[in-house]
């Protein structure tokens, strides 16, 4: 079985207020977990009675299947305890925004000396927004960018999709591994979302990382002197991608 994700929908944007969502849309909930997966997020592991803490990721999540497949917990302790009781909370983190969700327990596989456990797919997560600059998950397509490479700025332009937009920076995207430094400056940036038109402006590289087994580069960008125009449509979008994410959640 294969996860099923949806690729590229770009994390969140930015808010400025403290706020938690009950999420019980199917699609939101896939698309969050498959997150969580992909980024091999540490999730905090709480047996029902207990106070202790355990360690563990996700593995998969199949939505076709009604599960979610768990790595074992560690410290080991808490296999016994997780199939004595047969019920675990799980807390974790995408961009500083907590999610946190119950399953059970219904099968336990073993692969290599390692446990792995066959869980109950999630029908709601709670999503707790404490930053001043969180970012609300985009209900649409990937957004796809160009920008002159600081590189090689006669060369093609660097490609790939917007992950995440927010007021003072961007998160890209990019095929393979482009030779990218901290303060290097993508200009022309260019990208369009649906229903807010085209945005065009430059980005300060703040930090590149490889991600090895998806050949793709995340680039975490500020926007350069920004003019006043372009700040004051990019709080429409954000406070419109906030409104379609709220109509999609039940806020708690």
């Amino acid at each position: 079985m294969e996860p099923q994700t949806r690729a590229a929908h770009a994390l969140p944007l930015e808010a400025d207020r403290p706020s938690n969502y009950a999420v019980v849309d199917p699609s939101l909930i896939v698309h969050l977990l498959a997150l969580l997966e992909q980024r091999r997020a540490l999730l905090s592991a709480h047996l029902l009675g207990e106070t202790a803490a355990y360690g563990t990721t996700l593995l998969g999540v199949y939505p076709d299947h009604d599960l979610v497949v768990l790595d074992e917990l560690n410290p080991r302790t808490g296999h016994d305890g997780l199939l004595a009781r047969g019920e675990l909370a799980l807390m974790g983190q995408l961009e500083g925004i907590r999610i946190r969700f119950t399953t059970v327990i219904q099968e336990v596989g073993s692969k290599e000396g390692v446990a792995f456990y066959k869980c109950a797919f999630p029908r709601q997560l709670q999503y707790f927004q404490r930053r001043e600059r969180h970012r609300i998950p985009l209900l649409g397509p990937s957004v796809p960018f160009t920008a002159a490479s600081p590189a090689e700025p006669t060369r093609p332009p660097l490609a790939g999709t917007i992950h995440d937009i927010y007021t003072n920076g961007i998160g890209l995207l990019v095929s393979g591994a482009p030779p990218l430094n901290r303060g290097d400056v993508l200009t022309r940036c260019t990208f369009r979302l649906a229903a807010d038109g085209e945005f065009r402006v430059d980005l300060e590289v703040r930090h590149a990382t490889y991600i090895a087994d998806r050949h793709v580069t995340r680039v975490g960008t500020r926007i350069v002197e920004p003019d006043r125009p372009t700040q004051r449509r990019l709080r429409t979008a954000i406070a419109r991608l906030e409104r379609e994410f709220a109509r999609a959640s039940r806020e708690d």
